[in-house]
């Protein structure tokens, strides 16, 4: 045998690290990790990296439905379609697009079994493991690490990456977009420039968040007013929250330090912001910190920091609460050190922390690397966040000369991004000498604003400062940028061009007391600077301001610009400030680069005129543009739901406006709730029924009480229960056409009925899911279920657990497309004997429509159990399938135990032994790990219990069939009890399988501990 052959075989078993047989159950293959291609080809290899350096490692899963996202994050921001501003909420978006609990629980086991902290992000979209040495990454991802130097501007000269690809098993490689934190490659600074001298004297301007409101005409939105005249009604965003996203600082010591002072915004915002102003929203901002990954909370100690985070992170949150008093500003930032982030992974885990936020409207970044692409867990969560109604933003970069764009702000597709804000030098009009803006009059501003380039002033590279701009090479153009009013004004179609809007960026004061920062200012604790990191939160505050006056969110609004822009003389009022002006020299003299009527590249389509603004955009909705739509600025009540019905001491539960509540007592209270109309539902208690379930309230000026009443269920027969077989909704024809995936069909029922089949009419091969929600595309009532659709054949009559329906309630029988090419029947000419439908839904051209002429062609039916029907020894009691012990030893989850029954039965309990404290999900399927006989039910498992008797729906099981009980973590740290020597009365247990090194095992040798009956 030729031994090369042997080298070979085993330097494969090397890298991949396990056997053959294994290799064939589970094999290994590569998956995509976030790493620039640009600079492994423009590297020297130096040799290895100390492997005991750690990282922080991100693993983005793939989401559900993705081209039905794409469609409507498409549809939700493109002016004109009918889904404009139709924005999901949390629950909603999670509820079609999020990875299924069981993906992701398959993902997290792999990386569980290594030893490591595994988080799961927000909404499923990640997975987040922190201060994970190299050595450990190489066994995860099978690689090696190297280390590299490049030359390459806008990253780290010396880094280290893994050598090659990354591999991980095939049964979840499918699950996972890619993985980012394994390199640190990617350099990220502050887009801020400390103006260290300026002679006022002058004439030079250093304004402040005062002088900006009636800059950008924020002011004129407060009253409501044309020119700022007092008003009865306001309009302040006090309900809404913008984010901004950095790192903490560190002193001279190295040590981390808070990344701001609370108490220098509180100084800034009480001194710049208008007396009448504070008078209505409070002379105190509402400004948080939330860190993340280990980062100091905001304290007095930010005045240590040696590496300019304390300046950025403060600017940031004084320029919003300015633009827009009353916001809730929170920086969301993770560990640094003196060069920037610390984390690997940045920005994926700040992202991920900011789309939890509430009442989310603007997301600033005041920072940027090279131009390169961003990795897909920060995508992920900037899709969350731009379908629910989140504006993304960043800085366009300081470099005034460079070509160069910077990451975020280069990142911008069809669908989704960041809006690219470049930098001015402004000029107002009257004195602007006050800080509070009482010399700026409120019409007629701005004397001039010119293109932010400072003469006089280098980067490092010798580049001189200055608003950066130009084409990526990261990014194509998007298809909402390539229009003529762009191409035709100088813009390039080889990539997406740089910038999209415009602000200040130069001569800015902000109040910082840090005694070596504000000796620039000659010991005052007021700083001049500049830097498009000015420009980003002052954009972030005009959006709030802008979404509280109109009551309109953007989420991507790139697309909405690049509609009004060009036709400004449509609407009534211009809503940018146009940029005309270029500094002599500017972009290294390159006349392209230059500013000019309309848009160009380094000011976009200029500054927004917030007031101008938000008119035309209801005049583009269809209002008149002269009067604002929404209701003033609300002040706060109470909303109370109050139980009856209950056992004293049961605990019972509230989903509020995305927020659960629980208690054992009587009551619920949701404190400061502004007024609007929100949903809620009430959380199940085992053996009640809650009436109502579900609702909305409306506030309106006053507290609200809502009275909850629990019904004990009646026993032992479930309510209701037809007579018969029935038919509860149908929709037949002789003449049927087809039509493409994806679809929806509205229905109702005439009464409380259960359904346990669906008929479909369809044409083609391939697979199709469909599910029936509350909700259009939602599958709250019934999760997706597959069908294989074969030539030939039309009529698929699928069987399904039984669902309750309820009578009026308007609900959605959904089908997709999963593969290969399927069509749903639909009619012009339903039959007589069709009922109970209402719309269906469709797509033409990725735009959703809907109507009821051509209704789909469906039945929704029950099939009574006769009794003659049913199996002659079916067993209505006892224990069915044990497994027990006084030798009880615990493992981890996720696990699943075989079972058989010996007869036909059913059930409605299961018992488990459980340790530890965390939240986990049962369920029982027809092989491991699924759950299409008993559905997913969550349970609380506390530290202070280890044995568990959960009630479930009665669930009908045959003899002799083989069943697996699943059960899965959620969060936490729980444990399920197994033995090596089960109790003589343990009877019906098969194989168990569980997880070692992240390959699935099953033996029975060790059963886990559990039983399964009907009382």
């Amino acid at each position: 045998m030729d031994n090369r052959f042997i080298v070979i075989v085993l330097g494969i078993a090397m890298l991949f690290g396990f056997g053959f047989s294994a290799a064939m159950m589970d094999p290994m293959v590569a998956v995509p990790y976030h790493f620039n291609k640009m600079v492994s080809e423009n590297s020297l290899f130096l040799g290895f990296p100390n492997k005991n350096i750690r990282i922080d490692i991100s693993v983005g899963l793939k989401m559900r439905n993705v081209n039905q996202l794409e469609n409507y994050l498409k549809a939700v921001s493109t002016p004109g379609s009918p889904m404009y501003m139709k924005f999901l909420n949390k629950t909603e978006f999670m509820s079609e697009y999020a990875p299924t609990n069981f993906e992701i629980m398959e993902v997290k086991s792999y990386f569980d079994s290594y030893g490591v902290n595994v988080q799961i992000g927000p909404y499923n979209l990640a997975l987040f493991m922190n201060n994970v040495p190299l050595y450990k990454a190489e066994e995860m991802f099978h690689t090696t690490f190297g280390l590299y130097y490049t030359s390459l501007k806008g990253f780290n000269h010396f880094y280290y990456a893994p050598e090659g690809q990354i591999y991980l098993p095939s049964s979840i490689s499918a699950y996972i977009s890619g993985i980012s934190g394994l390199t640190n490659e990617y350099k990220y600074g502050f887009d801020l420039h400390i103006i260290k001298s300026f002679i006022n004297s002058s004439g030079t301007q250093i304004l402040t968040g005062g002088d900006l409101e009636k800059a950008y005409q924020t002011y004129m939105l407060f009253n409501g007013s044309a020119n700022g005249s007092p008003s009865t009604t306001h309009y302040f965003p006090t309900k809404y929250t913008v984010a901004t996203i950095l790192w903490e600082g560190v002193n001279s010591n190295g040590q981390q330090v808070a990344p701001f002072n609370p108490s220098d915004v509180v100084n800034y915002y009480q001194q710049t912001v208008p007396s009448w102003i504070q008078n209505i929203v409070g002379s105190t901002p509402n400004v948080t910190g939330d860190p993340v990954n280990g980062a100091v909370q905001p304290n007095p100690n930010a005045s240590q920091d040696t590496t300019e985070s304390n300046i950025e992170s403060t600017l940031d949150l004084e320029m919003v609460t300015t633009l827009a008093p009353g916001v809730k500003a929170v920086e969301v930032y993770g560990p640094g050190n003196s060069s920037g982030p610390s984390e690997t992974n940045f920005p994926d885990e700040e992202f991920a922390a900011a789309s939890k936020l509430s009442n989310l409207v603007a997301v600033s970044n005041s920072w940027g690397g090279g131009d390169v692409q961003g990795d897909n867990v920060t995508q992920n969560y900037v899709y969350e966040m731009e379908a629910t109604g989140t504006t993304v933003m960043a800085a366009a970069g300081d470099d005034g000369d460079t070509s160069q764009q910077s990451y975020p702000a280069n990142d911008a597709t069809n669908t989704g991004g960041f809006l690219a804000v470049g930098g001015l030098t402004v000029t107002l009009n009257g004195n602007s000498g006050s800080y509070s803006g009482i010399g700026v009059p409120v019409t007629n501003p701005i004397l001039n604003q010119v293109v932010w380039y400072a003469n006089g002033q280098t980067q490092n590279n010798g580049d001189t400062v200055g608003t950066t701009s130009g084409t990526s090479t990261a990014y194509p153009m998007p298809s909402w940028q390539d229009i003529p009013a762009v191409v035709n004004n100088g813009g390039s179609t080889s990539g997406r061009d740089v910038a999209d809007i415009s602000a200040i960026g130069n001569n800015t004061y902000i109040y910082l007391t840090n005694e070596s920062q504000s000796l620039f200012s000659g010991g005052s604790p007021w700083m001049p600077l500049g830097g498009t990191s000015v420009a980003s939160p002052v954009t972030a505050g005009i959006i709030a301001e802008i979404v509280a006056y109109t009551g309109h969110e953007f989420g991507f609004i790139n697309p909405l610009l690049y509609k009004i822009g060009p036709n400004e003389s449509k609407y009534s009022l211009k809503p940018f400030w146009d940029v005309t002006q270029t500094p002599s020299g500017y972009h290294a003299g390159q006349t392209q680069y230059d500013a000019k009527p309309g848009w160009d590249y380094p000011t976009g389509w200029g500054s927004i005129n917030a007031y101008n603004f938000s008119l035309d955009v209801e005049q583009l909705l269809g209002g008149s543009g002269s009067t604002p739509s929404p209701s003033p600025t609300p002040t706060t009540y109470n909303v109370t739901f109050s139980e009856n019905g209950l056992p004293s001491g049961t605990t019972w539960s509230i989903t509020f406006n995305g927020k659960t509540e629980s208690s054992t007592t009587a009551s619920i209270s949701y404190t400061g709730v502004a007024n609007g109309t929100y949903s809620y539902t009430v959380g199940s208690v085992s053996g009640y029924t809650a009436n109502p379930s579900s609702g909305s309230i409306t506030v309106n000026g006053n507290n609200v009480n809502q009275n909850i009443q629990f019904t004990a269920n009646p026993s032992p027969t479930p309510s209701p229960t037809p007579t018969k077989s029935t038919i509860l909704s149908d929709v037949n024809s002789s003449s049927i056409s087809t039509y493409p995936l994806p679809e929806s069909e509205e229905f109702i029922v005439s009464s409380n009925s259960p359904a346990n089949f669906i008929t479909l009419y369809l044409n083609g091969s391939g697979t199709i899911t469909f599910s029936i929600g509350t909700n259009l595309w939602s599958s709250d009532i019934l999760g997706n279920t597959s069908v294989i659709v074969i030539p030939g054949q039309s009529w698929y009559n699928v069987s399904i657990n039984n669902i309750n329906l309820l009578a009026g309630t308007d609900y959605y029988l959904n089908v997709y497309l999963v593969s290969g090419n399927v069509e749903w029947g639909y009619t012009a000419t339903p039959s007589q004997n069709s009922f109970n439908y209402v719309q269906d839904y469709y797509y033409i051209f990725n735009i959703i429509w809907n109507d009821n002429a051509t209704p789909n062609i469906y039945t929704i039916g029950y099939a009574q159990h006769e009794t003659s029907s049913m199996p002659i020894n079916t067993t209505s009691t006892g224990v069915f399938a044990m497994v027990n012990s006084s030798e009880i030893y615990t493992y981890q989850l996720p696990a699943s135990q075989g079972f058989t029954v010996s007869q036909n039965v059913f059930i409605n309990y299961i018992s488990l032994y459980l340790s530890g404290y965390g939240i986990v999900e049962i369920s029982i399927g027809t092989s491991p790990f699924s759950s299409n006989i008993l559905s997913n039910i969550t349970l609380v498992v506390s530290s202070n219990q280890t044995w568990y008797n959960i009630q479930i729906p009665k669930t009908y099981l045959t003899s002799g069939n083989s069943y697996y009980i699943n059960v899965v973590s959620l969060n936490g740290n729980v444990l399920w009890g197994y033995t090596g020597q089960p109790s003589s009365n343990s009877f019906n247990y098969l194989s168990d399988y569980y997880y070692i090194n992240g390959y699935q095992t099953f033996d029975n040798s060790y059963p886990f501990i559990f039983s399964v009956g009907f009382s």
